[in-house]
C-alpha cells in the first residue's frame, strides 16, 4: 500500500523540562513498524535542554513537527497539539513515556469502526521495576468498561473526528485534567473498543507534580476535576444512567488514589485531606460504602476502605506505608 493511501496518526507529546526523557519518548516514535505518522512535539516553555534535543531529532526526521508555547501546563500543550494535528487519528504520549515500536500498527488493525480503543499499559517504577496493568476489572458493557477503566488520556487511540465534532478539550490550568474530561468521552460516542495488550510505557517520576515530596495545593484539583466531571454528566441529562460507575470513580480516585498521593506529608495535612475525601463522598451519595462495584473489590481493597471510612487513618496511613514497601503502595 503507498503512503497516500495510509491512515495518518497524529502522535502529540506535551514536553515541559523533560531533557532526561525526551530522546527516548521521540525515538520510540520514529523507531514505530507503521511509519505514516506525524510527531506533534508542543514544548511548553521548557528552559532547560528539551528544545534542543528535539530539534537534533528534527534534523534527522521530517516527520517531528516542533511547536514552542509559553508554559501552561498540560492541558494548554495537549490542546495546542489538537488543533494542530492533521491524522485520522490521534494519540498522546507525555514527553518523559514511551511506545512499545509496534503500538501504531497495532492500534490500527484493531480500531475497526470504532472511535477510541483502550489498550493497557506498563508502569515504570524505582530501578526500573516494570508492572503491568489492565485498563478495567469487571465484565461489563464497553461504556461502563470505560467509565471504570484507568481515566488516562495516553492509554486510549482516538479518532480524531470525535475531538473536532464536539469540540473537545482539556481543562486548562486544571491537574487531574485527564480523570475531568476523558470518562465524559462516553457522552459522544458508543463505539469503544478494549484490547489486553500493554502498548505505552509510563514513568513514575518522584519530582512530577503529582508525585512530588513537598505538598502543592493544586493536588486538592483532585476534587475540581470530580466535580467537572459530575457537573459534565448531569448537563447530558446522563447522570443516573452511569450513578454506580461514577460513584465507583470517585471512591477509586479519592480514596485509593488520591489518599496514597498525600501519604508523605505531614500528619496535619494528610488527616485534613482524608476528612476533605469523606464530605465529597456523603455529598454524592451518604451511602457511597454499599457501592456494587466496591463490593466486587478484593478484600484487601474492601477492608482498607472500611477503615478510611471508620476515619481510622493512621491505620490507612500505616497500612499503605507497609504496601509501599512491597510494591510501590498500590491497593
Amino acid at each position: 500500500m503507498e503512503k497516500q493511501n495510509k491512515k495518518l496518526v497524529s502522535i502529540i507529546i506535551p514536553s515541559y523540562n523533560v531533557e532526561k526523557y525526551i530522546r527516548q519518548c521521540v525515538e520510540s516514535l520514529l523507531k514505530q513498524t507503521y511509519k505514516n505518522i506525524e510527531i506533534i512535539a508542543v514544548d511548553d516553555g521548557s528552559t532547560d535542554e528539551t528544545a534542543n534535543i528535539i530539534k537534533t531529532l528534527m534534523d534527522k526526521d521530517e516527520r517531528i513537527i516542533y511547536y514552542k508555547k509559553r508554559n501552561g501546563g498540560l492541558s494548554s500543550a495537549r490542546n495546542y497539539g489538537i488543533g494542530k494535528a492533521t491524522g485520522d487519528f490521534i494519540m498522546f504520549v507525555d514527553g518523559d513515556d514511551y511506545l512499545r515500536e509496534d503500538a501504531v500498527e497495532i492500534l490500527l488493525k484493531e480500531i475497526e469502526d470504532n472511535d477510541i480503543l483502550c489498550f493497557d499499559y506498563y508502569i515504570k517504577v524505582k530501578n526500573n521495576q516494570k508492572i503491568q496493568q489492565a485498563q478495567y476489572s469487571f465484565e461489563l458493557n464497553n461504556e461502563k468498561k470505560f467509565l471504570l477503566s484507568q481515566p488516562s488520556a495516553c492509554t486510549k487511540f482516538y479518532r480524531k473526528s470525535i475531538f473536532d465534532k464536539n469540540n473537545i478539550k482539556f481543562d486548562e490550568g486544571l491537574l487531574y485534567e485527564d480523570l475531568a474530561l476523558i470518562p465524559t468521552l462516553v457522552l459522544y460516542t458508543n463505539k469503544i473498543k478494549f484490547i489486553s495488550q500493554p502498548l505505552y510505557y509510563y514513568r513514575v517520576r518522584n519530582n512530577s507534580i503529582i508525585h512530588s515530596d513537598e505538598f502543592n495545593i493544586k493536588k486538592d484539583d483532585k476534587f475540581i476535576a470530580i466535580k467537572l466531571l459530575i457537573n459534565r454528566f448531569k448537563e447530558k441529562n446522563r447522570y443516573e444512567e452511569f450513578e454506580e460507575e461514577i460513584e465507583y470513580i470517585v471512591i477509586k480516585n479519592l480514596i485509593i488514589a488520591y489518599s496514597t498521593e498525600i501519604l508523605q506529608f505531614k500528619d496535619e495535612i494528610y488527616k485534613k485531606r482524608c476528612e476533605k475525601v469523606l464530605e465529597n463522598l456523603k455529598k454524592i451519595n451518604k451511602k457511597w460504602y454499599k457501592n456494587k462495584y466496591l463490593k466486587k473489590s478484593s478484600k484487601v481493597t474492601r477492608v482498607y476502605v472500611e477503615m478510611f471510612r471508620l476515619k481510622m487513618f493512621f491505620f490507612c496511613k500505616v497500612s499503605l506505608f507497609i504496601k509501599n514497601l512491597k510494591d510501590g503502595g498500590r491497593i
